[in-house]
């Protein structure tokens, strides 16, 4: 069944897209940089996960065909540092060999 596996892994990325998004913290290397502000999101998103507020927004979001996520990976994909990361990995056809996401699908 591998159409069912290929769900879940779907759902459990968009679940981990969706999370990252809204818990406020940020990767720095291998470190995460948490301040004041984040550390309160993130006690939030916990707090939402404990309580099911989260899966219910997850849903949500689902049935609707992920409205809030597509739109947040539009603007990013937007921003300059992404642009440029398109421009520097087309300069670099090894990368394209070994891509580990398949586009037409994520």
């Amino acid at each position: 069944e591998p159409e069912a596996m290929d769900s879940y892994e779907e759902a459990w990325r968009k679940g981990a897209v969706i999370g990252g998004h809204s818990a406020g913290a940020m990767l720095w290397g291998d470190q995460m940089v948490v301040s004041g502000e984040s550390r309160a999101a993130m006690k939030n998103a916990l707090k939402r996960i404990q309580n099911g507020d989260y899966a219910k927004m997850f849903i949500l979001e689902g049935r609707t065909g992920y409205p809030s996520m597509t739109a947040r990976r539009r603007n990013m994909s937007e921003h300059s540092i992404e642009v440029v990361g398109g421009q520097l990995r087309a300069m670099m056809p090894w990368i394209a060999k070994n891509k580990l996401v398949d586009k037409a699908r994520n």
